[in-house]
């Protein structure tokens, strides 16, 4: 079956009947009596490959091209660290900890994690060029950003307190 536009009794065809079929027609045009269609997708719908905790921040960037612009170029050119709690090491009853998971922080996890970190730099670094090159929204490549953030390892997301 086919479903046509109209309302009512006449909305579903059956495929059998070719004739009723709609003719092939561009799905938008810029011509001067033609109808141009533009898309913007709602925060909600760039949400799936954004963290939870940034599709807020998404949201405003979009509606704030001068927000958009420093989160992006912020994002783009921070490095990701993780959360130390000091608490026990300075209190003297433990090591350092990472906050996100109470692990204690060693000589060895510093350097993985530092070596996560550089990694996802350069690639932010990277994608900021390359896109801003493309004349791309400073939003949309906020939306890049984030969303290549939440595409690292689940240790790495873990321990910068991004969850898994």
């Amino acid at each position: 079956m086919t479903v046509s536009g109209m309302r009512g009794t006449g909305g579903v065809d059956p495929a059998a009947r070719k004739d009723r079929l709609p003719s092939a027609r561009p799905a938008s045009s810029s011509g001067a009596n033609g109808i141009e269609d533009r898309v913007t997708l709602s925060s909600a719908a760039r949400a799936p490959q954004i963290p939870e905790k940034f599709r807020g921040m998404s949201g405003q960037a979009h509606a704030d091209p001068k927000l958009a612009e420093e989160l992006a170029y912020n994002y783009a050119h921070s490095e990701q660290s993780p959360l130390i709690d000091l608490s026990d090491l300075e209190a003297g009853t433990g090591p350092a900890k990472y906050a996100a998971t109470g692990e204690p922080v060693t000589a060895e996890s510093e350097l993985r994690y530092k070596e996560m970190s550089a990694s996802l730099l350069t690639a932010s670094a990277s994608l900021y060029s390359k896109e801003k090159a493309n004349g791309t929204a400073d939003a949309d490549i906020l939306d890049k950003l984030l969303s290549m953030l939440g595409s690292q390892s689940d240790e790495f997301r873990t321990i910068i307190d991004l969850g898994t």
